[in-house]
């Protein structure tokens, strides 16, 4: 009986905790398909007219993400876009929270969540095909 009780307990709280960390509202209606890599992919269901990609400059605030190839992308604003960003090395998050959605080398479709000053390598992403900021 304590190990049930124990065991709601912590679903609970990792619930709540996963809750705060929600990127995106309760009405976002994404539709992202699976097929393959080859596949065109994208979100959609959620007018965010507010986010606009910014040229990076110095600025370190902004959600940034970096490429093999050197480029360097930078996005201001909540909202959520799509876009290809081709080999993602590195994601900042700068003062920004959400998420982005990928292809990774395997071909499995994900949802990537970054945090605020915060920045994250390591993953194997083919592309990304959209981002959200929260």
């Amino acid at each position: 009986m304590f190990q049930k009780l124990l065991t709601t307990a912590i679903l609970t709280i990792v619930l709540s905790m996963l809750a705060m960390f929600a990127t995106t509202p309760a009405t976002f209606a994404a539709s992202i398909p699976h097929e393959n890599a080859a596949s065109s992919h994208t979100v959609t269901g959620h007018p965010t007219p507010l986010i606009e990609q910014v040229t990076c400059g110095t600025r370190t605030d902004w959600l940034r993400i970096f490429t093999s190839n050197g480029s360097e992308y930078c996005f201001a604003n909540a909202g959520t876009m799509n876009i290809t960003i081709n080999n993602p090395t590195e994601i900042c998050g700068g003062n920004n929270a959400g998420a982005v959605y990928a292809i990774e080398s395997n071909g499995d479709n994900v949802i990537f969540s970054f945090y605020k000053n915060q920045c994250v390598t390591g993953f194997e992403f083919q592309y990304i095909y959209a981002i959200s900021i929260s």
